[in-house]
């Protein structure tokens, strides 16, 4: 049942990040797969991280659990991205990693 719940919540992570990215430039078939690996490394280890605390309260206020997360991820991904493609400009890929993130916590910050 975890798994499904992983599952899911990537593929609605990914079914927003990805047009996201789209639309701020990123037109590449293979920089747009590299948008989903990342988020197939970042997303579950996120999510996993957020359901340990949870259970175990390693940090007391789960709000900021997520906002420690978050902005690690985006950190992870932007370094991630950008190793993979340095020909781009020097910060597209953090602002594509801000943008793509930030639009999926607040879709899921409404949705849950």
């Amino acid at each position: 049942m975890i798994i499904l719940y992983f599952l899911i919540i990537l593929l609605i992570t990914i079914l927003i990040e990805v047009p996201i990215a789209w639309l701020l430039g990123v037109r590449k078939k293979e920089e747009a797969v590299g948008v989903v690996l990342v988020n197939v490394i970042t997303n579950p280890l996120a999510n996993y991280c957020l359901i340990t605390n949870s259970r175990q309260g390693f940090i007391v206020e789960n709000n900021t659990a997520v906002l420690i997360l978050e902005i690690l991820v985006i950190i992870i991904e932007w370094r991630l991205l950008s190793y993979v493609w340095p020909q781009r400009k020097k910060y597209f890929w953090l602002s594509i990693s801000l943008a793509i993130n930030l639009a999926s916590f607040l879709f899921g910050f409404i949705l849950f």
